[in-house]
This record gives C-alpha cells, structure tokens and sequence, in this order.
C-alpha cells in the first residue's frame, strides 16, 4: 500500500525541485503583496473645493459646512485665502455641502457620494445676499 503524501513530503520535494522552489516563493510573495495592498485601503476619502462668487472670484474666510446625511455629523471649516476648503479624511457615504459669507447668499450642494479613497472637487459658488428694509412706525396715525 503506497504511503499518504504529508505536508512534510510536499516541503521535501520543494526543496529538491528548484522551479518547485521558485512557484513556492513567488506564492509566497504574492501572498504578502496583496495583504499589504489590502490594509493600505481605509473607508476614507476628501472633499475639497472653492468658494467664489458668480463672477470667478474667490471668497475666503467663507463658512463651509459638511453634514453625513448617513450619521449626521456636521463638520466646519473656512476657505482660505485663495477660497479653498478641505474635509480630510472623511468617512465614505453620502454629504451635504453648503457655504456662506457676509453679503452672501448660502448654496448648498446635495446628494454628494464620497467612496473609497476617493478625492471629490465641488467648487461652490455664492450668489449676492438680497437687501430687505425695514419700516418701523413710531407713532399712531393721525385721525
């Protein structure tokens, strides 16, 4: 009766058969490649952009907020010198991003997805805020 193969028979006859020994090390190191390459994604991405005006010209200091519609988490920041925001890194799911400043009206962009490493771009652009008066009567008509 012929002997069972062993895992110690299959190292043995590795170790006398040279291109067995390449296909083991070339198994073996791709093995540790794609474990590497699967730790290195994480369930994160970015959302950056420019707050401008209608006209192209940037408007920093302007309030930009982030809201997950999946956990409601809201996250604030203010554009930069060149109007320039980053949210990094965030989690993936869906967003709302709105922006506002003095004079300006609030934009809101919705239904914004953000997936796995993913770099989204959304430039907002804010209209002019609309003046109101106000009339205030301090006595009573005449009769």
């Amino acid at each position: 009766m012929p002997n069972k193969p062993t895992i110690k028979m299959w190292v043995e006859s590795l170790r006398t058969h040279s291109a067995g020994r390449l296909y083991a090390v070339c198994m073996a190191i791709a093995c540790i490649l794609s474990a590497v390459s699967l730790n290195a994604q994480m369930d994160q991405g970015t959302i950056t952009g420019i707050v401008m005006d209608t006209t192209g010209a940037v408007i920093p200091g302007a309030d930009v907020t982030l809201t997950s519609i999946d956990t409601g988490l809201v996250l604030h920041t203010k554009s930069g010198g060149t109007g320039e925001f980053v949210f990094s890194p965030i989690k993936i799911g869906n967003y709302k991003l709105s922006a506002g400043a003095q004079g300006m009206q609030t934009t809101t962009r919705q239904n914004i997805r953000v997936d796995i490493q993913q770099r989204l771009s959304i430039d907002l652009k804010l209209q002019p805020g609309s003046t109101s008066e106000t009339v205030t009567v301090d006595a009573a008509p005449p009769l």
